[in-house]
């Protein structure tokens, strides 16, 4: 089967549009119940205008249904990157979302409305990287909070919404590191991303649909495999390669620019260096003189004081 790349932002986005199928693939990963699921406002960056492309980060707003039959509501955050150097941009979304609070209308007994807010979620952050992070080898990570009581060195069991909503679990999918050979139910659902299936230009995958046993997984092949069928969204994927292409041109630019200057100051300090140690010598040198100088008018005054002293003898 022939599937649309999800590395790509366009084909990622086009298969998180899909609630149903969002709801149960993110659910897989977090390894909870999420029974509902809405998309909250997404927000955009690194626009370009030129090429009409704008990179993406996705917030859902989830209800998981826990164990004992209640209810919590976060907000989940996915980010995707091909590029370790978007983790700034990573740290940046991260303090909006905490910063985020959503406005609600009142109406006072008066009959008058008034904004209030309510209060922030707590955030589950899931991170999606085109790249390898050196050392740490497994495809999908759990980077987990626990309360410790550092008096009695013990896990506290029992949570707060305060703390809940200062911190936050991470989950991190290293897409490089997927196995040809999937036997999870996350497996599956990931092995859609493994880029060993890559063809052609490196925008189309081919899965082996006699190797999917899991819905989810078979579910999630579909989806990305109606984007094929779709001019305009490959369109917008080849878009997304001369946009990538493109920044890292001017990422390249720009540090061969920042090399070039970095070597111009090192030369502009090392001739700095030999200024001063030339100063030094020259310095030493004028100290030399200086002596010299000092010896000669010592020895011309010692010269007169005998003159003088001859002459008052022959007198």
């Amino acid at each position: 089967m022939l599937i649309a790349n999800p590395i790509y932002d366009i084909a990622f986005k086009f298969l998180m549009e899909d609630i149903d199928l969002a709801r149960r693939f993110l659910s897989v990963i977090i390894n909870e119940n999420i029974i509902e699921l809405e998309v909250e406002p997404q927000e955009f960056v690194e626009q370009s205008d030129k090429m009409q492309l704008t990179l993406l980060r996705l917030d859902f707003k989830a209800t998981i249904l826990l164990a004992d039959n209640s209810r919590k509501i976060a907000l989940l955050e996915l980010q995707k990157s091909k590029k370790p150097y978007d983790v700034i941009r990573f740290r940046r979304y991260l303090a909006k979302n905490y910063a985020h609070r959503e406005p609600v209308q009142k109406v006072l007994t008066s009959g008058e409305t008034k904004t209030a807010f309510k209060d922030p979620l707590p955030i589950i952050t899931i991170y999606f990287f085109g790249f390898d992070l050196v050392g740490i080898d497994t495809p999908a990570m759990k980077v987990n909070r626990e309360y410790y009581d550092l008096i009695n060195q013990k896990v506290i069991q029992q949570k707060h919404a305060y703390i809940e909503q200062l911190t936050h679990d991470c989950f991190i999918i290293q897409i490089e590191r997927l196995p040809d050979v999937a036997r999870t139910k996350l497996g599956k659902a990931l092995s859609v991303f493994n880029q060993n299936y890559i063809i052609d230009d490196g925008r189309i995958l081919s899965v082996d649909e006699r190797r999917m046993d899991d819905e989810l997984q078979k579910a999630i092949a579909n989806r990305l495999s109606l984007i094929l069928d779709d001019d305009k969204m490959l369109k917008k994927m080849i878009v997304e390669d001369e946009y990538e292409s493109a920044y890292e041109d001017q990422v390249r630019a720009v540090q061969e620019k920042q090399e070039q200057l970095q070597e111009k100051q090192e030369q502009l300090q090392e001739k700095q260096e030999q200024l001063k140690e030339k100063q030094e010598q020259l310095d030493k040198q004028q100290e030399m003189l200086n002596e010299q100088k000092e010896k000669l008018e010592a020895q011309e005054r010692l010269i007169e004081e005998l003159k003088k002293r001859l002459n008052n003898e022959a007198d």
